[in-house]
């Protein structure tokens, strides 16, 4: 078995090594973000595989609350979250994403005053 020779360097140059290396690994996700415009949508399995907003079971709840709640479902200034084409959903993933964000922080606000609804969302 051969060793791998060890090398050592300071602290500045190993900093600048890990920035180089999480710049090149999150570059190919930045340029994906970058050319989606708002009206790109994306079905609903893709949006499940990137696993970013939950597992198949809570984007199905998060799906069933933005039927549920008209309000919710077809803004006056974002236009609809979701469309339904034949059998399948897609969704405006940047109209998805900013409902989602604002769920969450009015949810974070909420626990900040009770913390007892942790888990209650």
């Amino acid at each position: 078995m051969e060793q791998s020779p060890i090398i050592v360097t300071d602290k500045q140059t190993l900093q600048r090594m890990i920035e180089e290396a999480v710049t090149e690994a999150v570059k190919p996700f930045k340029q994906q973000q970058e050319q989606l415009s708002d009206n790109d949508t994306i079905p609903m399995s893709d949006l499940i595989k990137s696993r970013k907003y939950g597992s198949r079971n809570t984007i199905m709840k998060l799906k069933d609350e933005i039927i549920s709640d008209d309000d919710v479902y077809q803004t006056e200034t974002e236009g609809e979250i979701f469309i339904k084409r034949g059998r399948r959903y897609y969704f405006y993933i940047k109209r998805f994403d900013n409902w989602f964000m604002k769920r969450k922080r009015i949810h974070e606000e909420e626990l900040k005053i009770d913390p007892r609804l942790r888990g209650v969302m």
